[in-house]
Parts: structure tokens; sequence; C-alpha cells
């Protein structure tokens, strides 16, 4: 795990449960743009998207709810994982602390949010 950072994050009412997973030198946009995405997909990322999936973990485009599977990557070396909804998260604290990516000692709900 070469520096690479995962947080849970809010945007806003309608998106309340994110995974920002920040990998340094990585700047997804460009190589999604570029045709480049799969071959230099860091392995912590790739390896974060393979446990949520894994764990049956639905996450999808904030524009289209409807299309599963889609990460968001913005130009600050971050990659967002939008989840559905509150049994998506559940399950996605849980696949995250079971393979390391996230320390069991998180703070409430609530203070997440």
């Amino acid at each position: 795990m070469s520096g690479t950072k995962v947080r849970l994050i809010q945007r806003g009412e309608e998106h309340p449960y994110v995974i920002q997973v920040t990998t340094p030198g990585w700047n997804g946009c460009d190589h999604a743009f570029d045709g480049t995405l799969n071959r230099t997909m860091p392995a912590d990322l790739r390896s974060i998207s393979e446990c949520l999936k894994e764990s049956g973990v639905k996450y999808c485009s904030p524009f289209k709810p409807y299309e599963e599977g889609v990460m968001i990557f913005n130009a600050d070396s971050t990659t967002e994982f939008v989840l559905r909804d509150i049994s998506d998260f559940q399950a996605a604290l849980k696949a995250l602390v079971r393979t390391g990516w996230l320390s069991p000692d998180l703070p409430p709900l609530q203070a997440i949010q």
C-alpha cells in the first residue's frame, strides 16, 4: 500500500456514501481520456475495486445511477466510488476493514456524515 489513502466522504444529500481513494502520482482522468486506464491503473486501486466487487458492493455513476461499476476519476489524483445506499456502505466498510484499507476504529456514522 504505497501511499494510497482511503477516506469516507459525502457529496451532498444525493450522494451521502462515497469512498475516495487517493493514489499519489497517478491521475486517472488523464488515462481515461487517452485510453490507457487498464494498463496504468495502480495495483492498490485495482485491489480496492476488486475487493468491493467481490463483496457485492454496488457503486455507480452519480449522473446515471443505473450504470453500475463506474469509478469517478478526478484531476487531483483521487478516484471516487459512489455507493447506492447504506447497505452498500456497510458492506464496503466491512470489506475495506477486512482487507486492511480502513482501520476498524472508525468514528460513529454521525461523524462520517
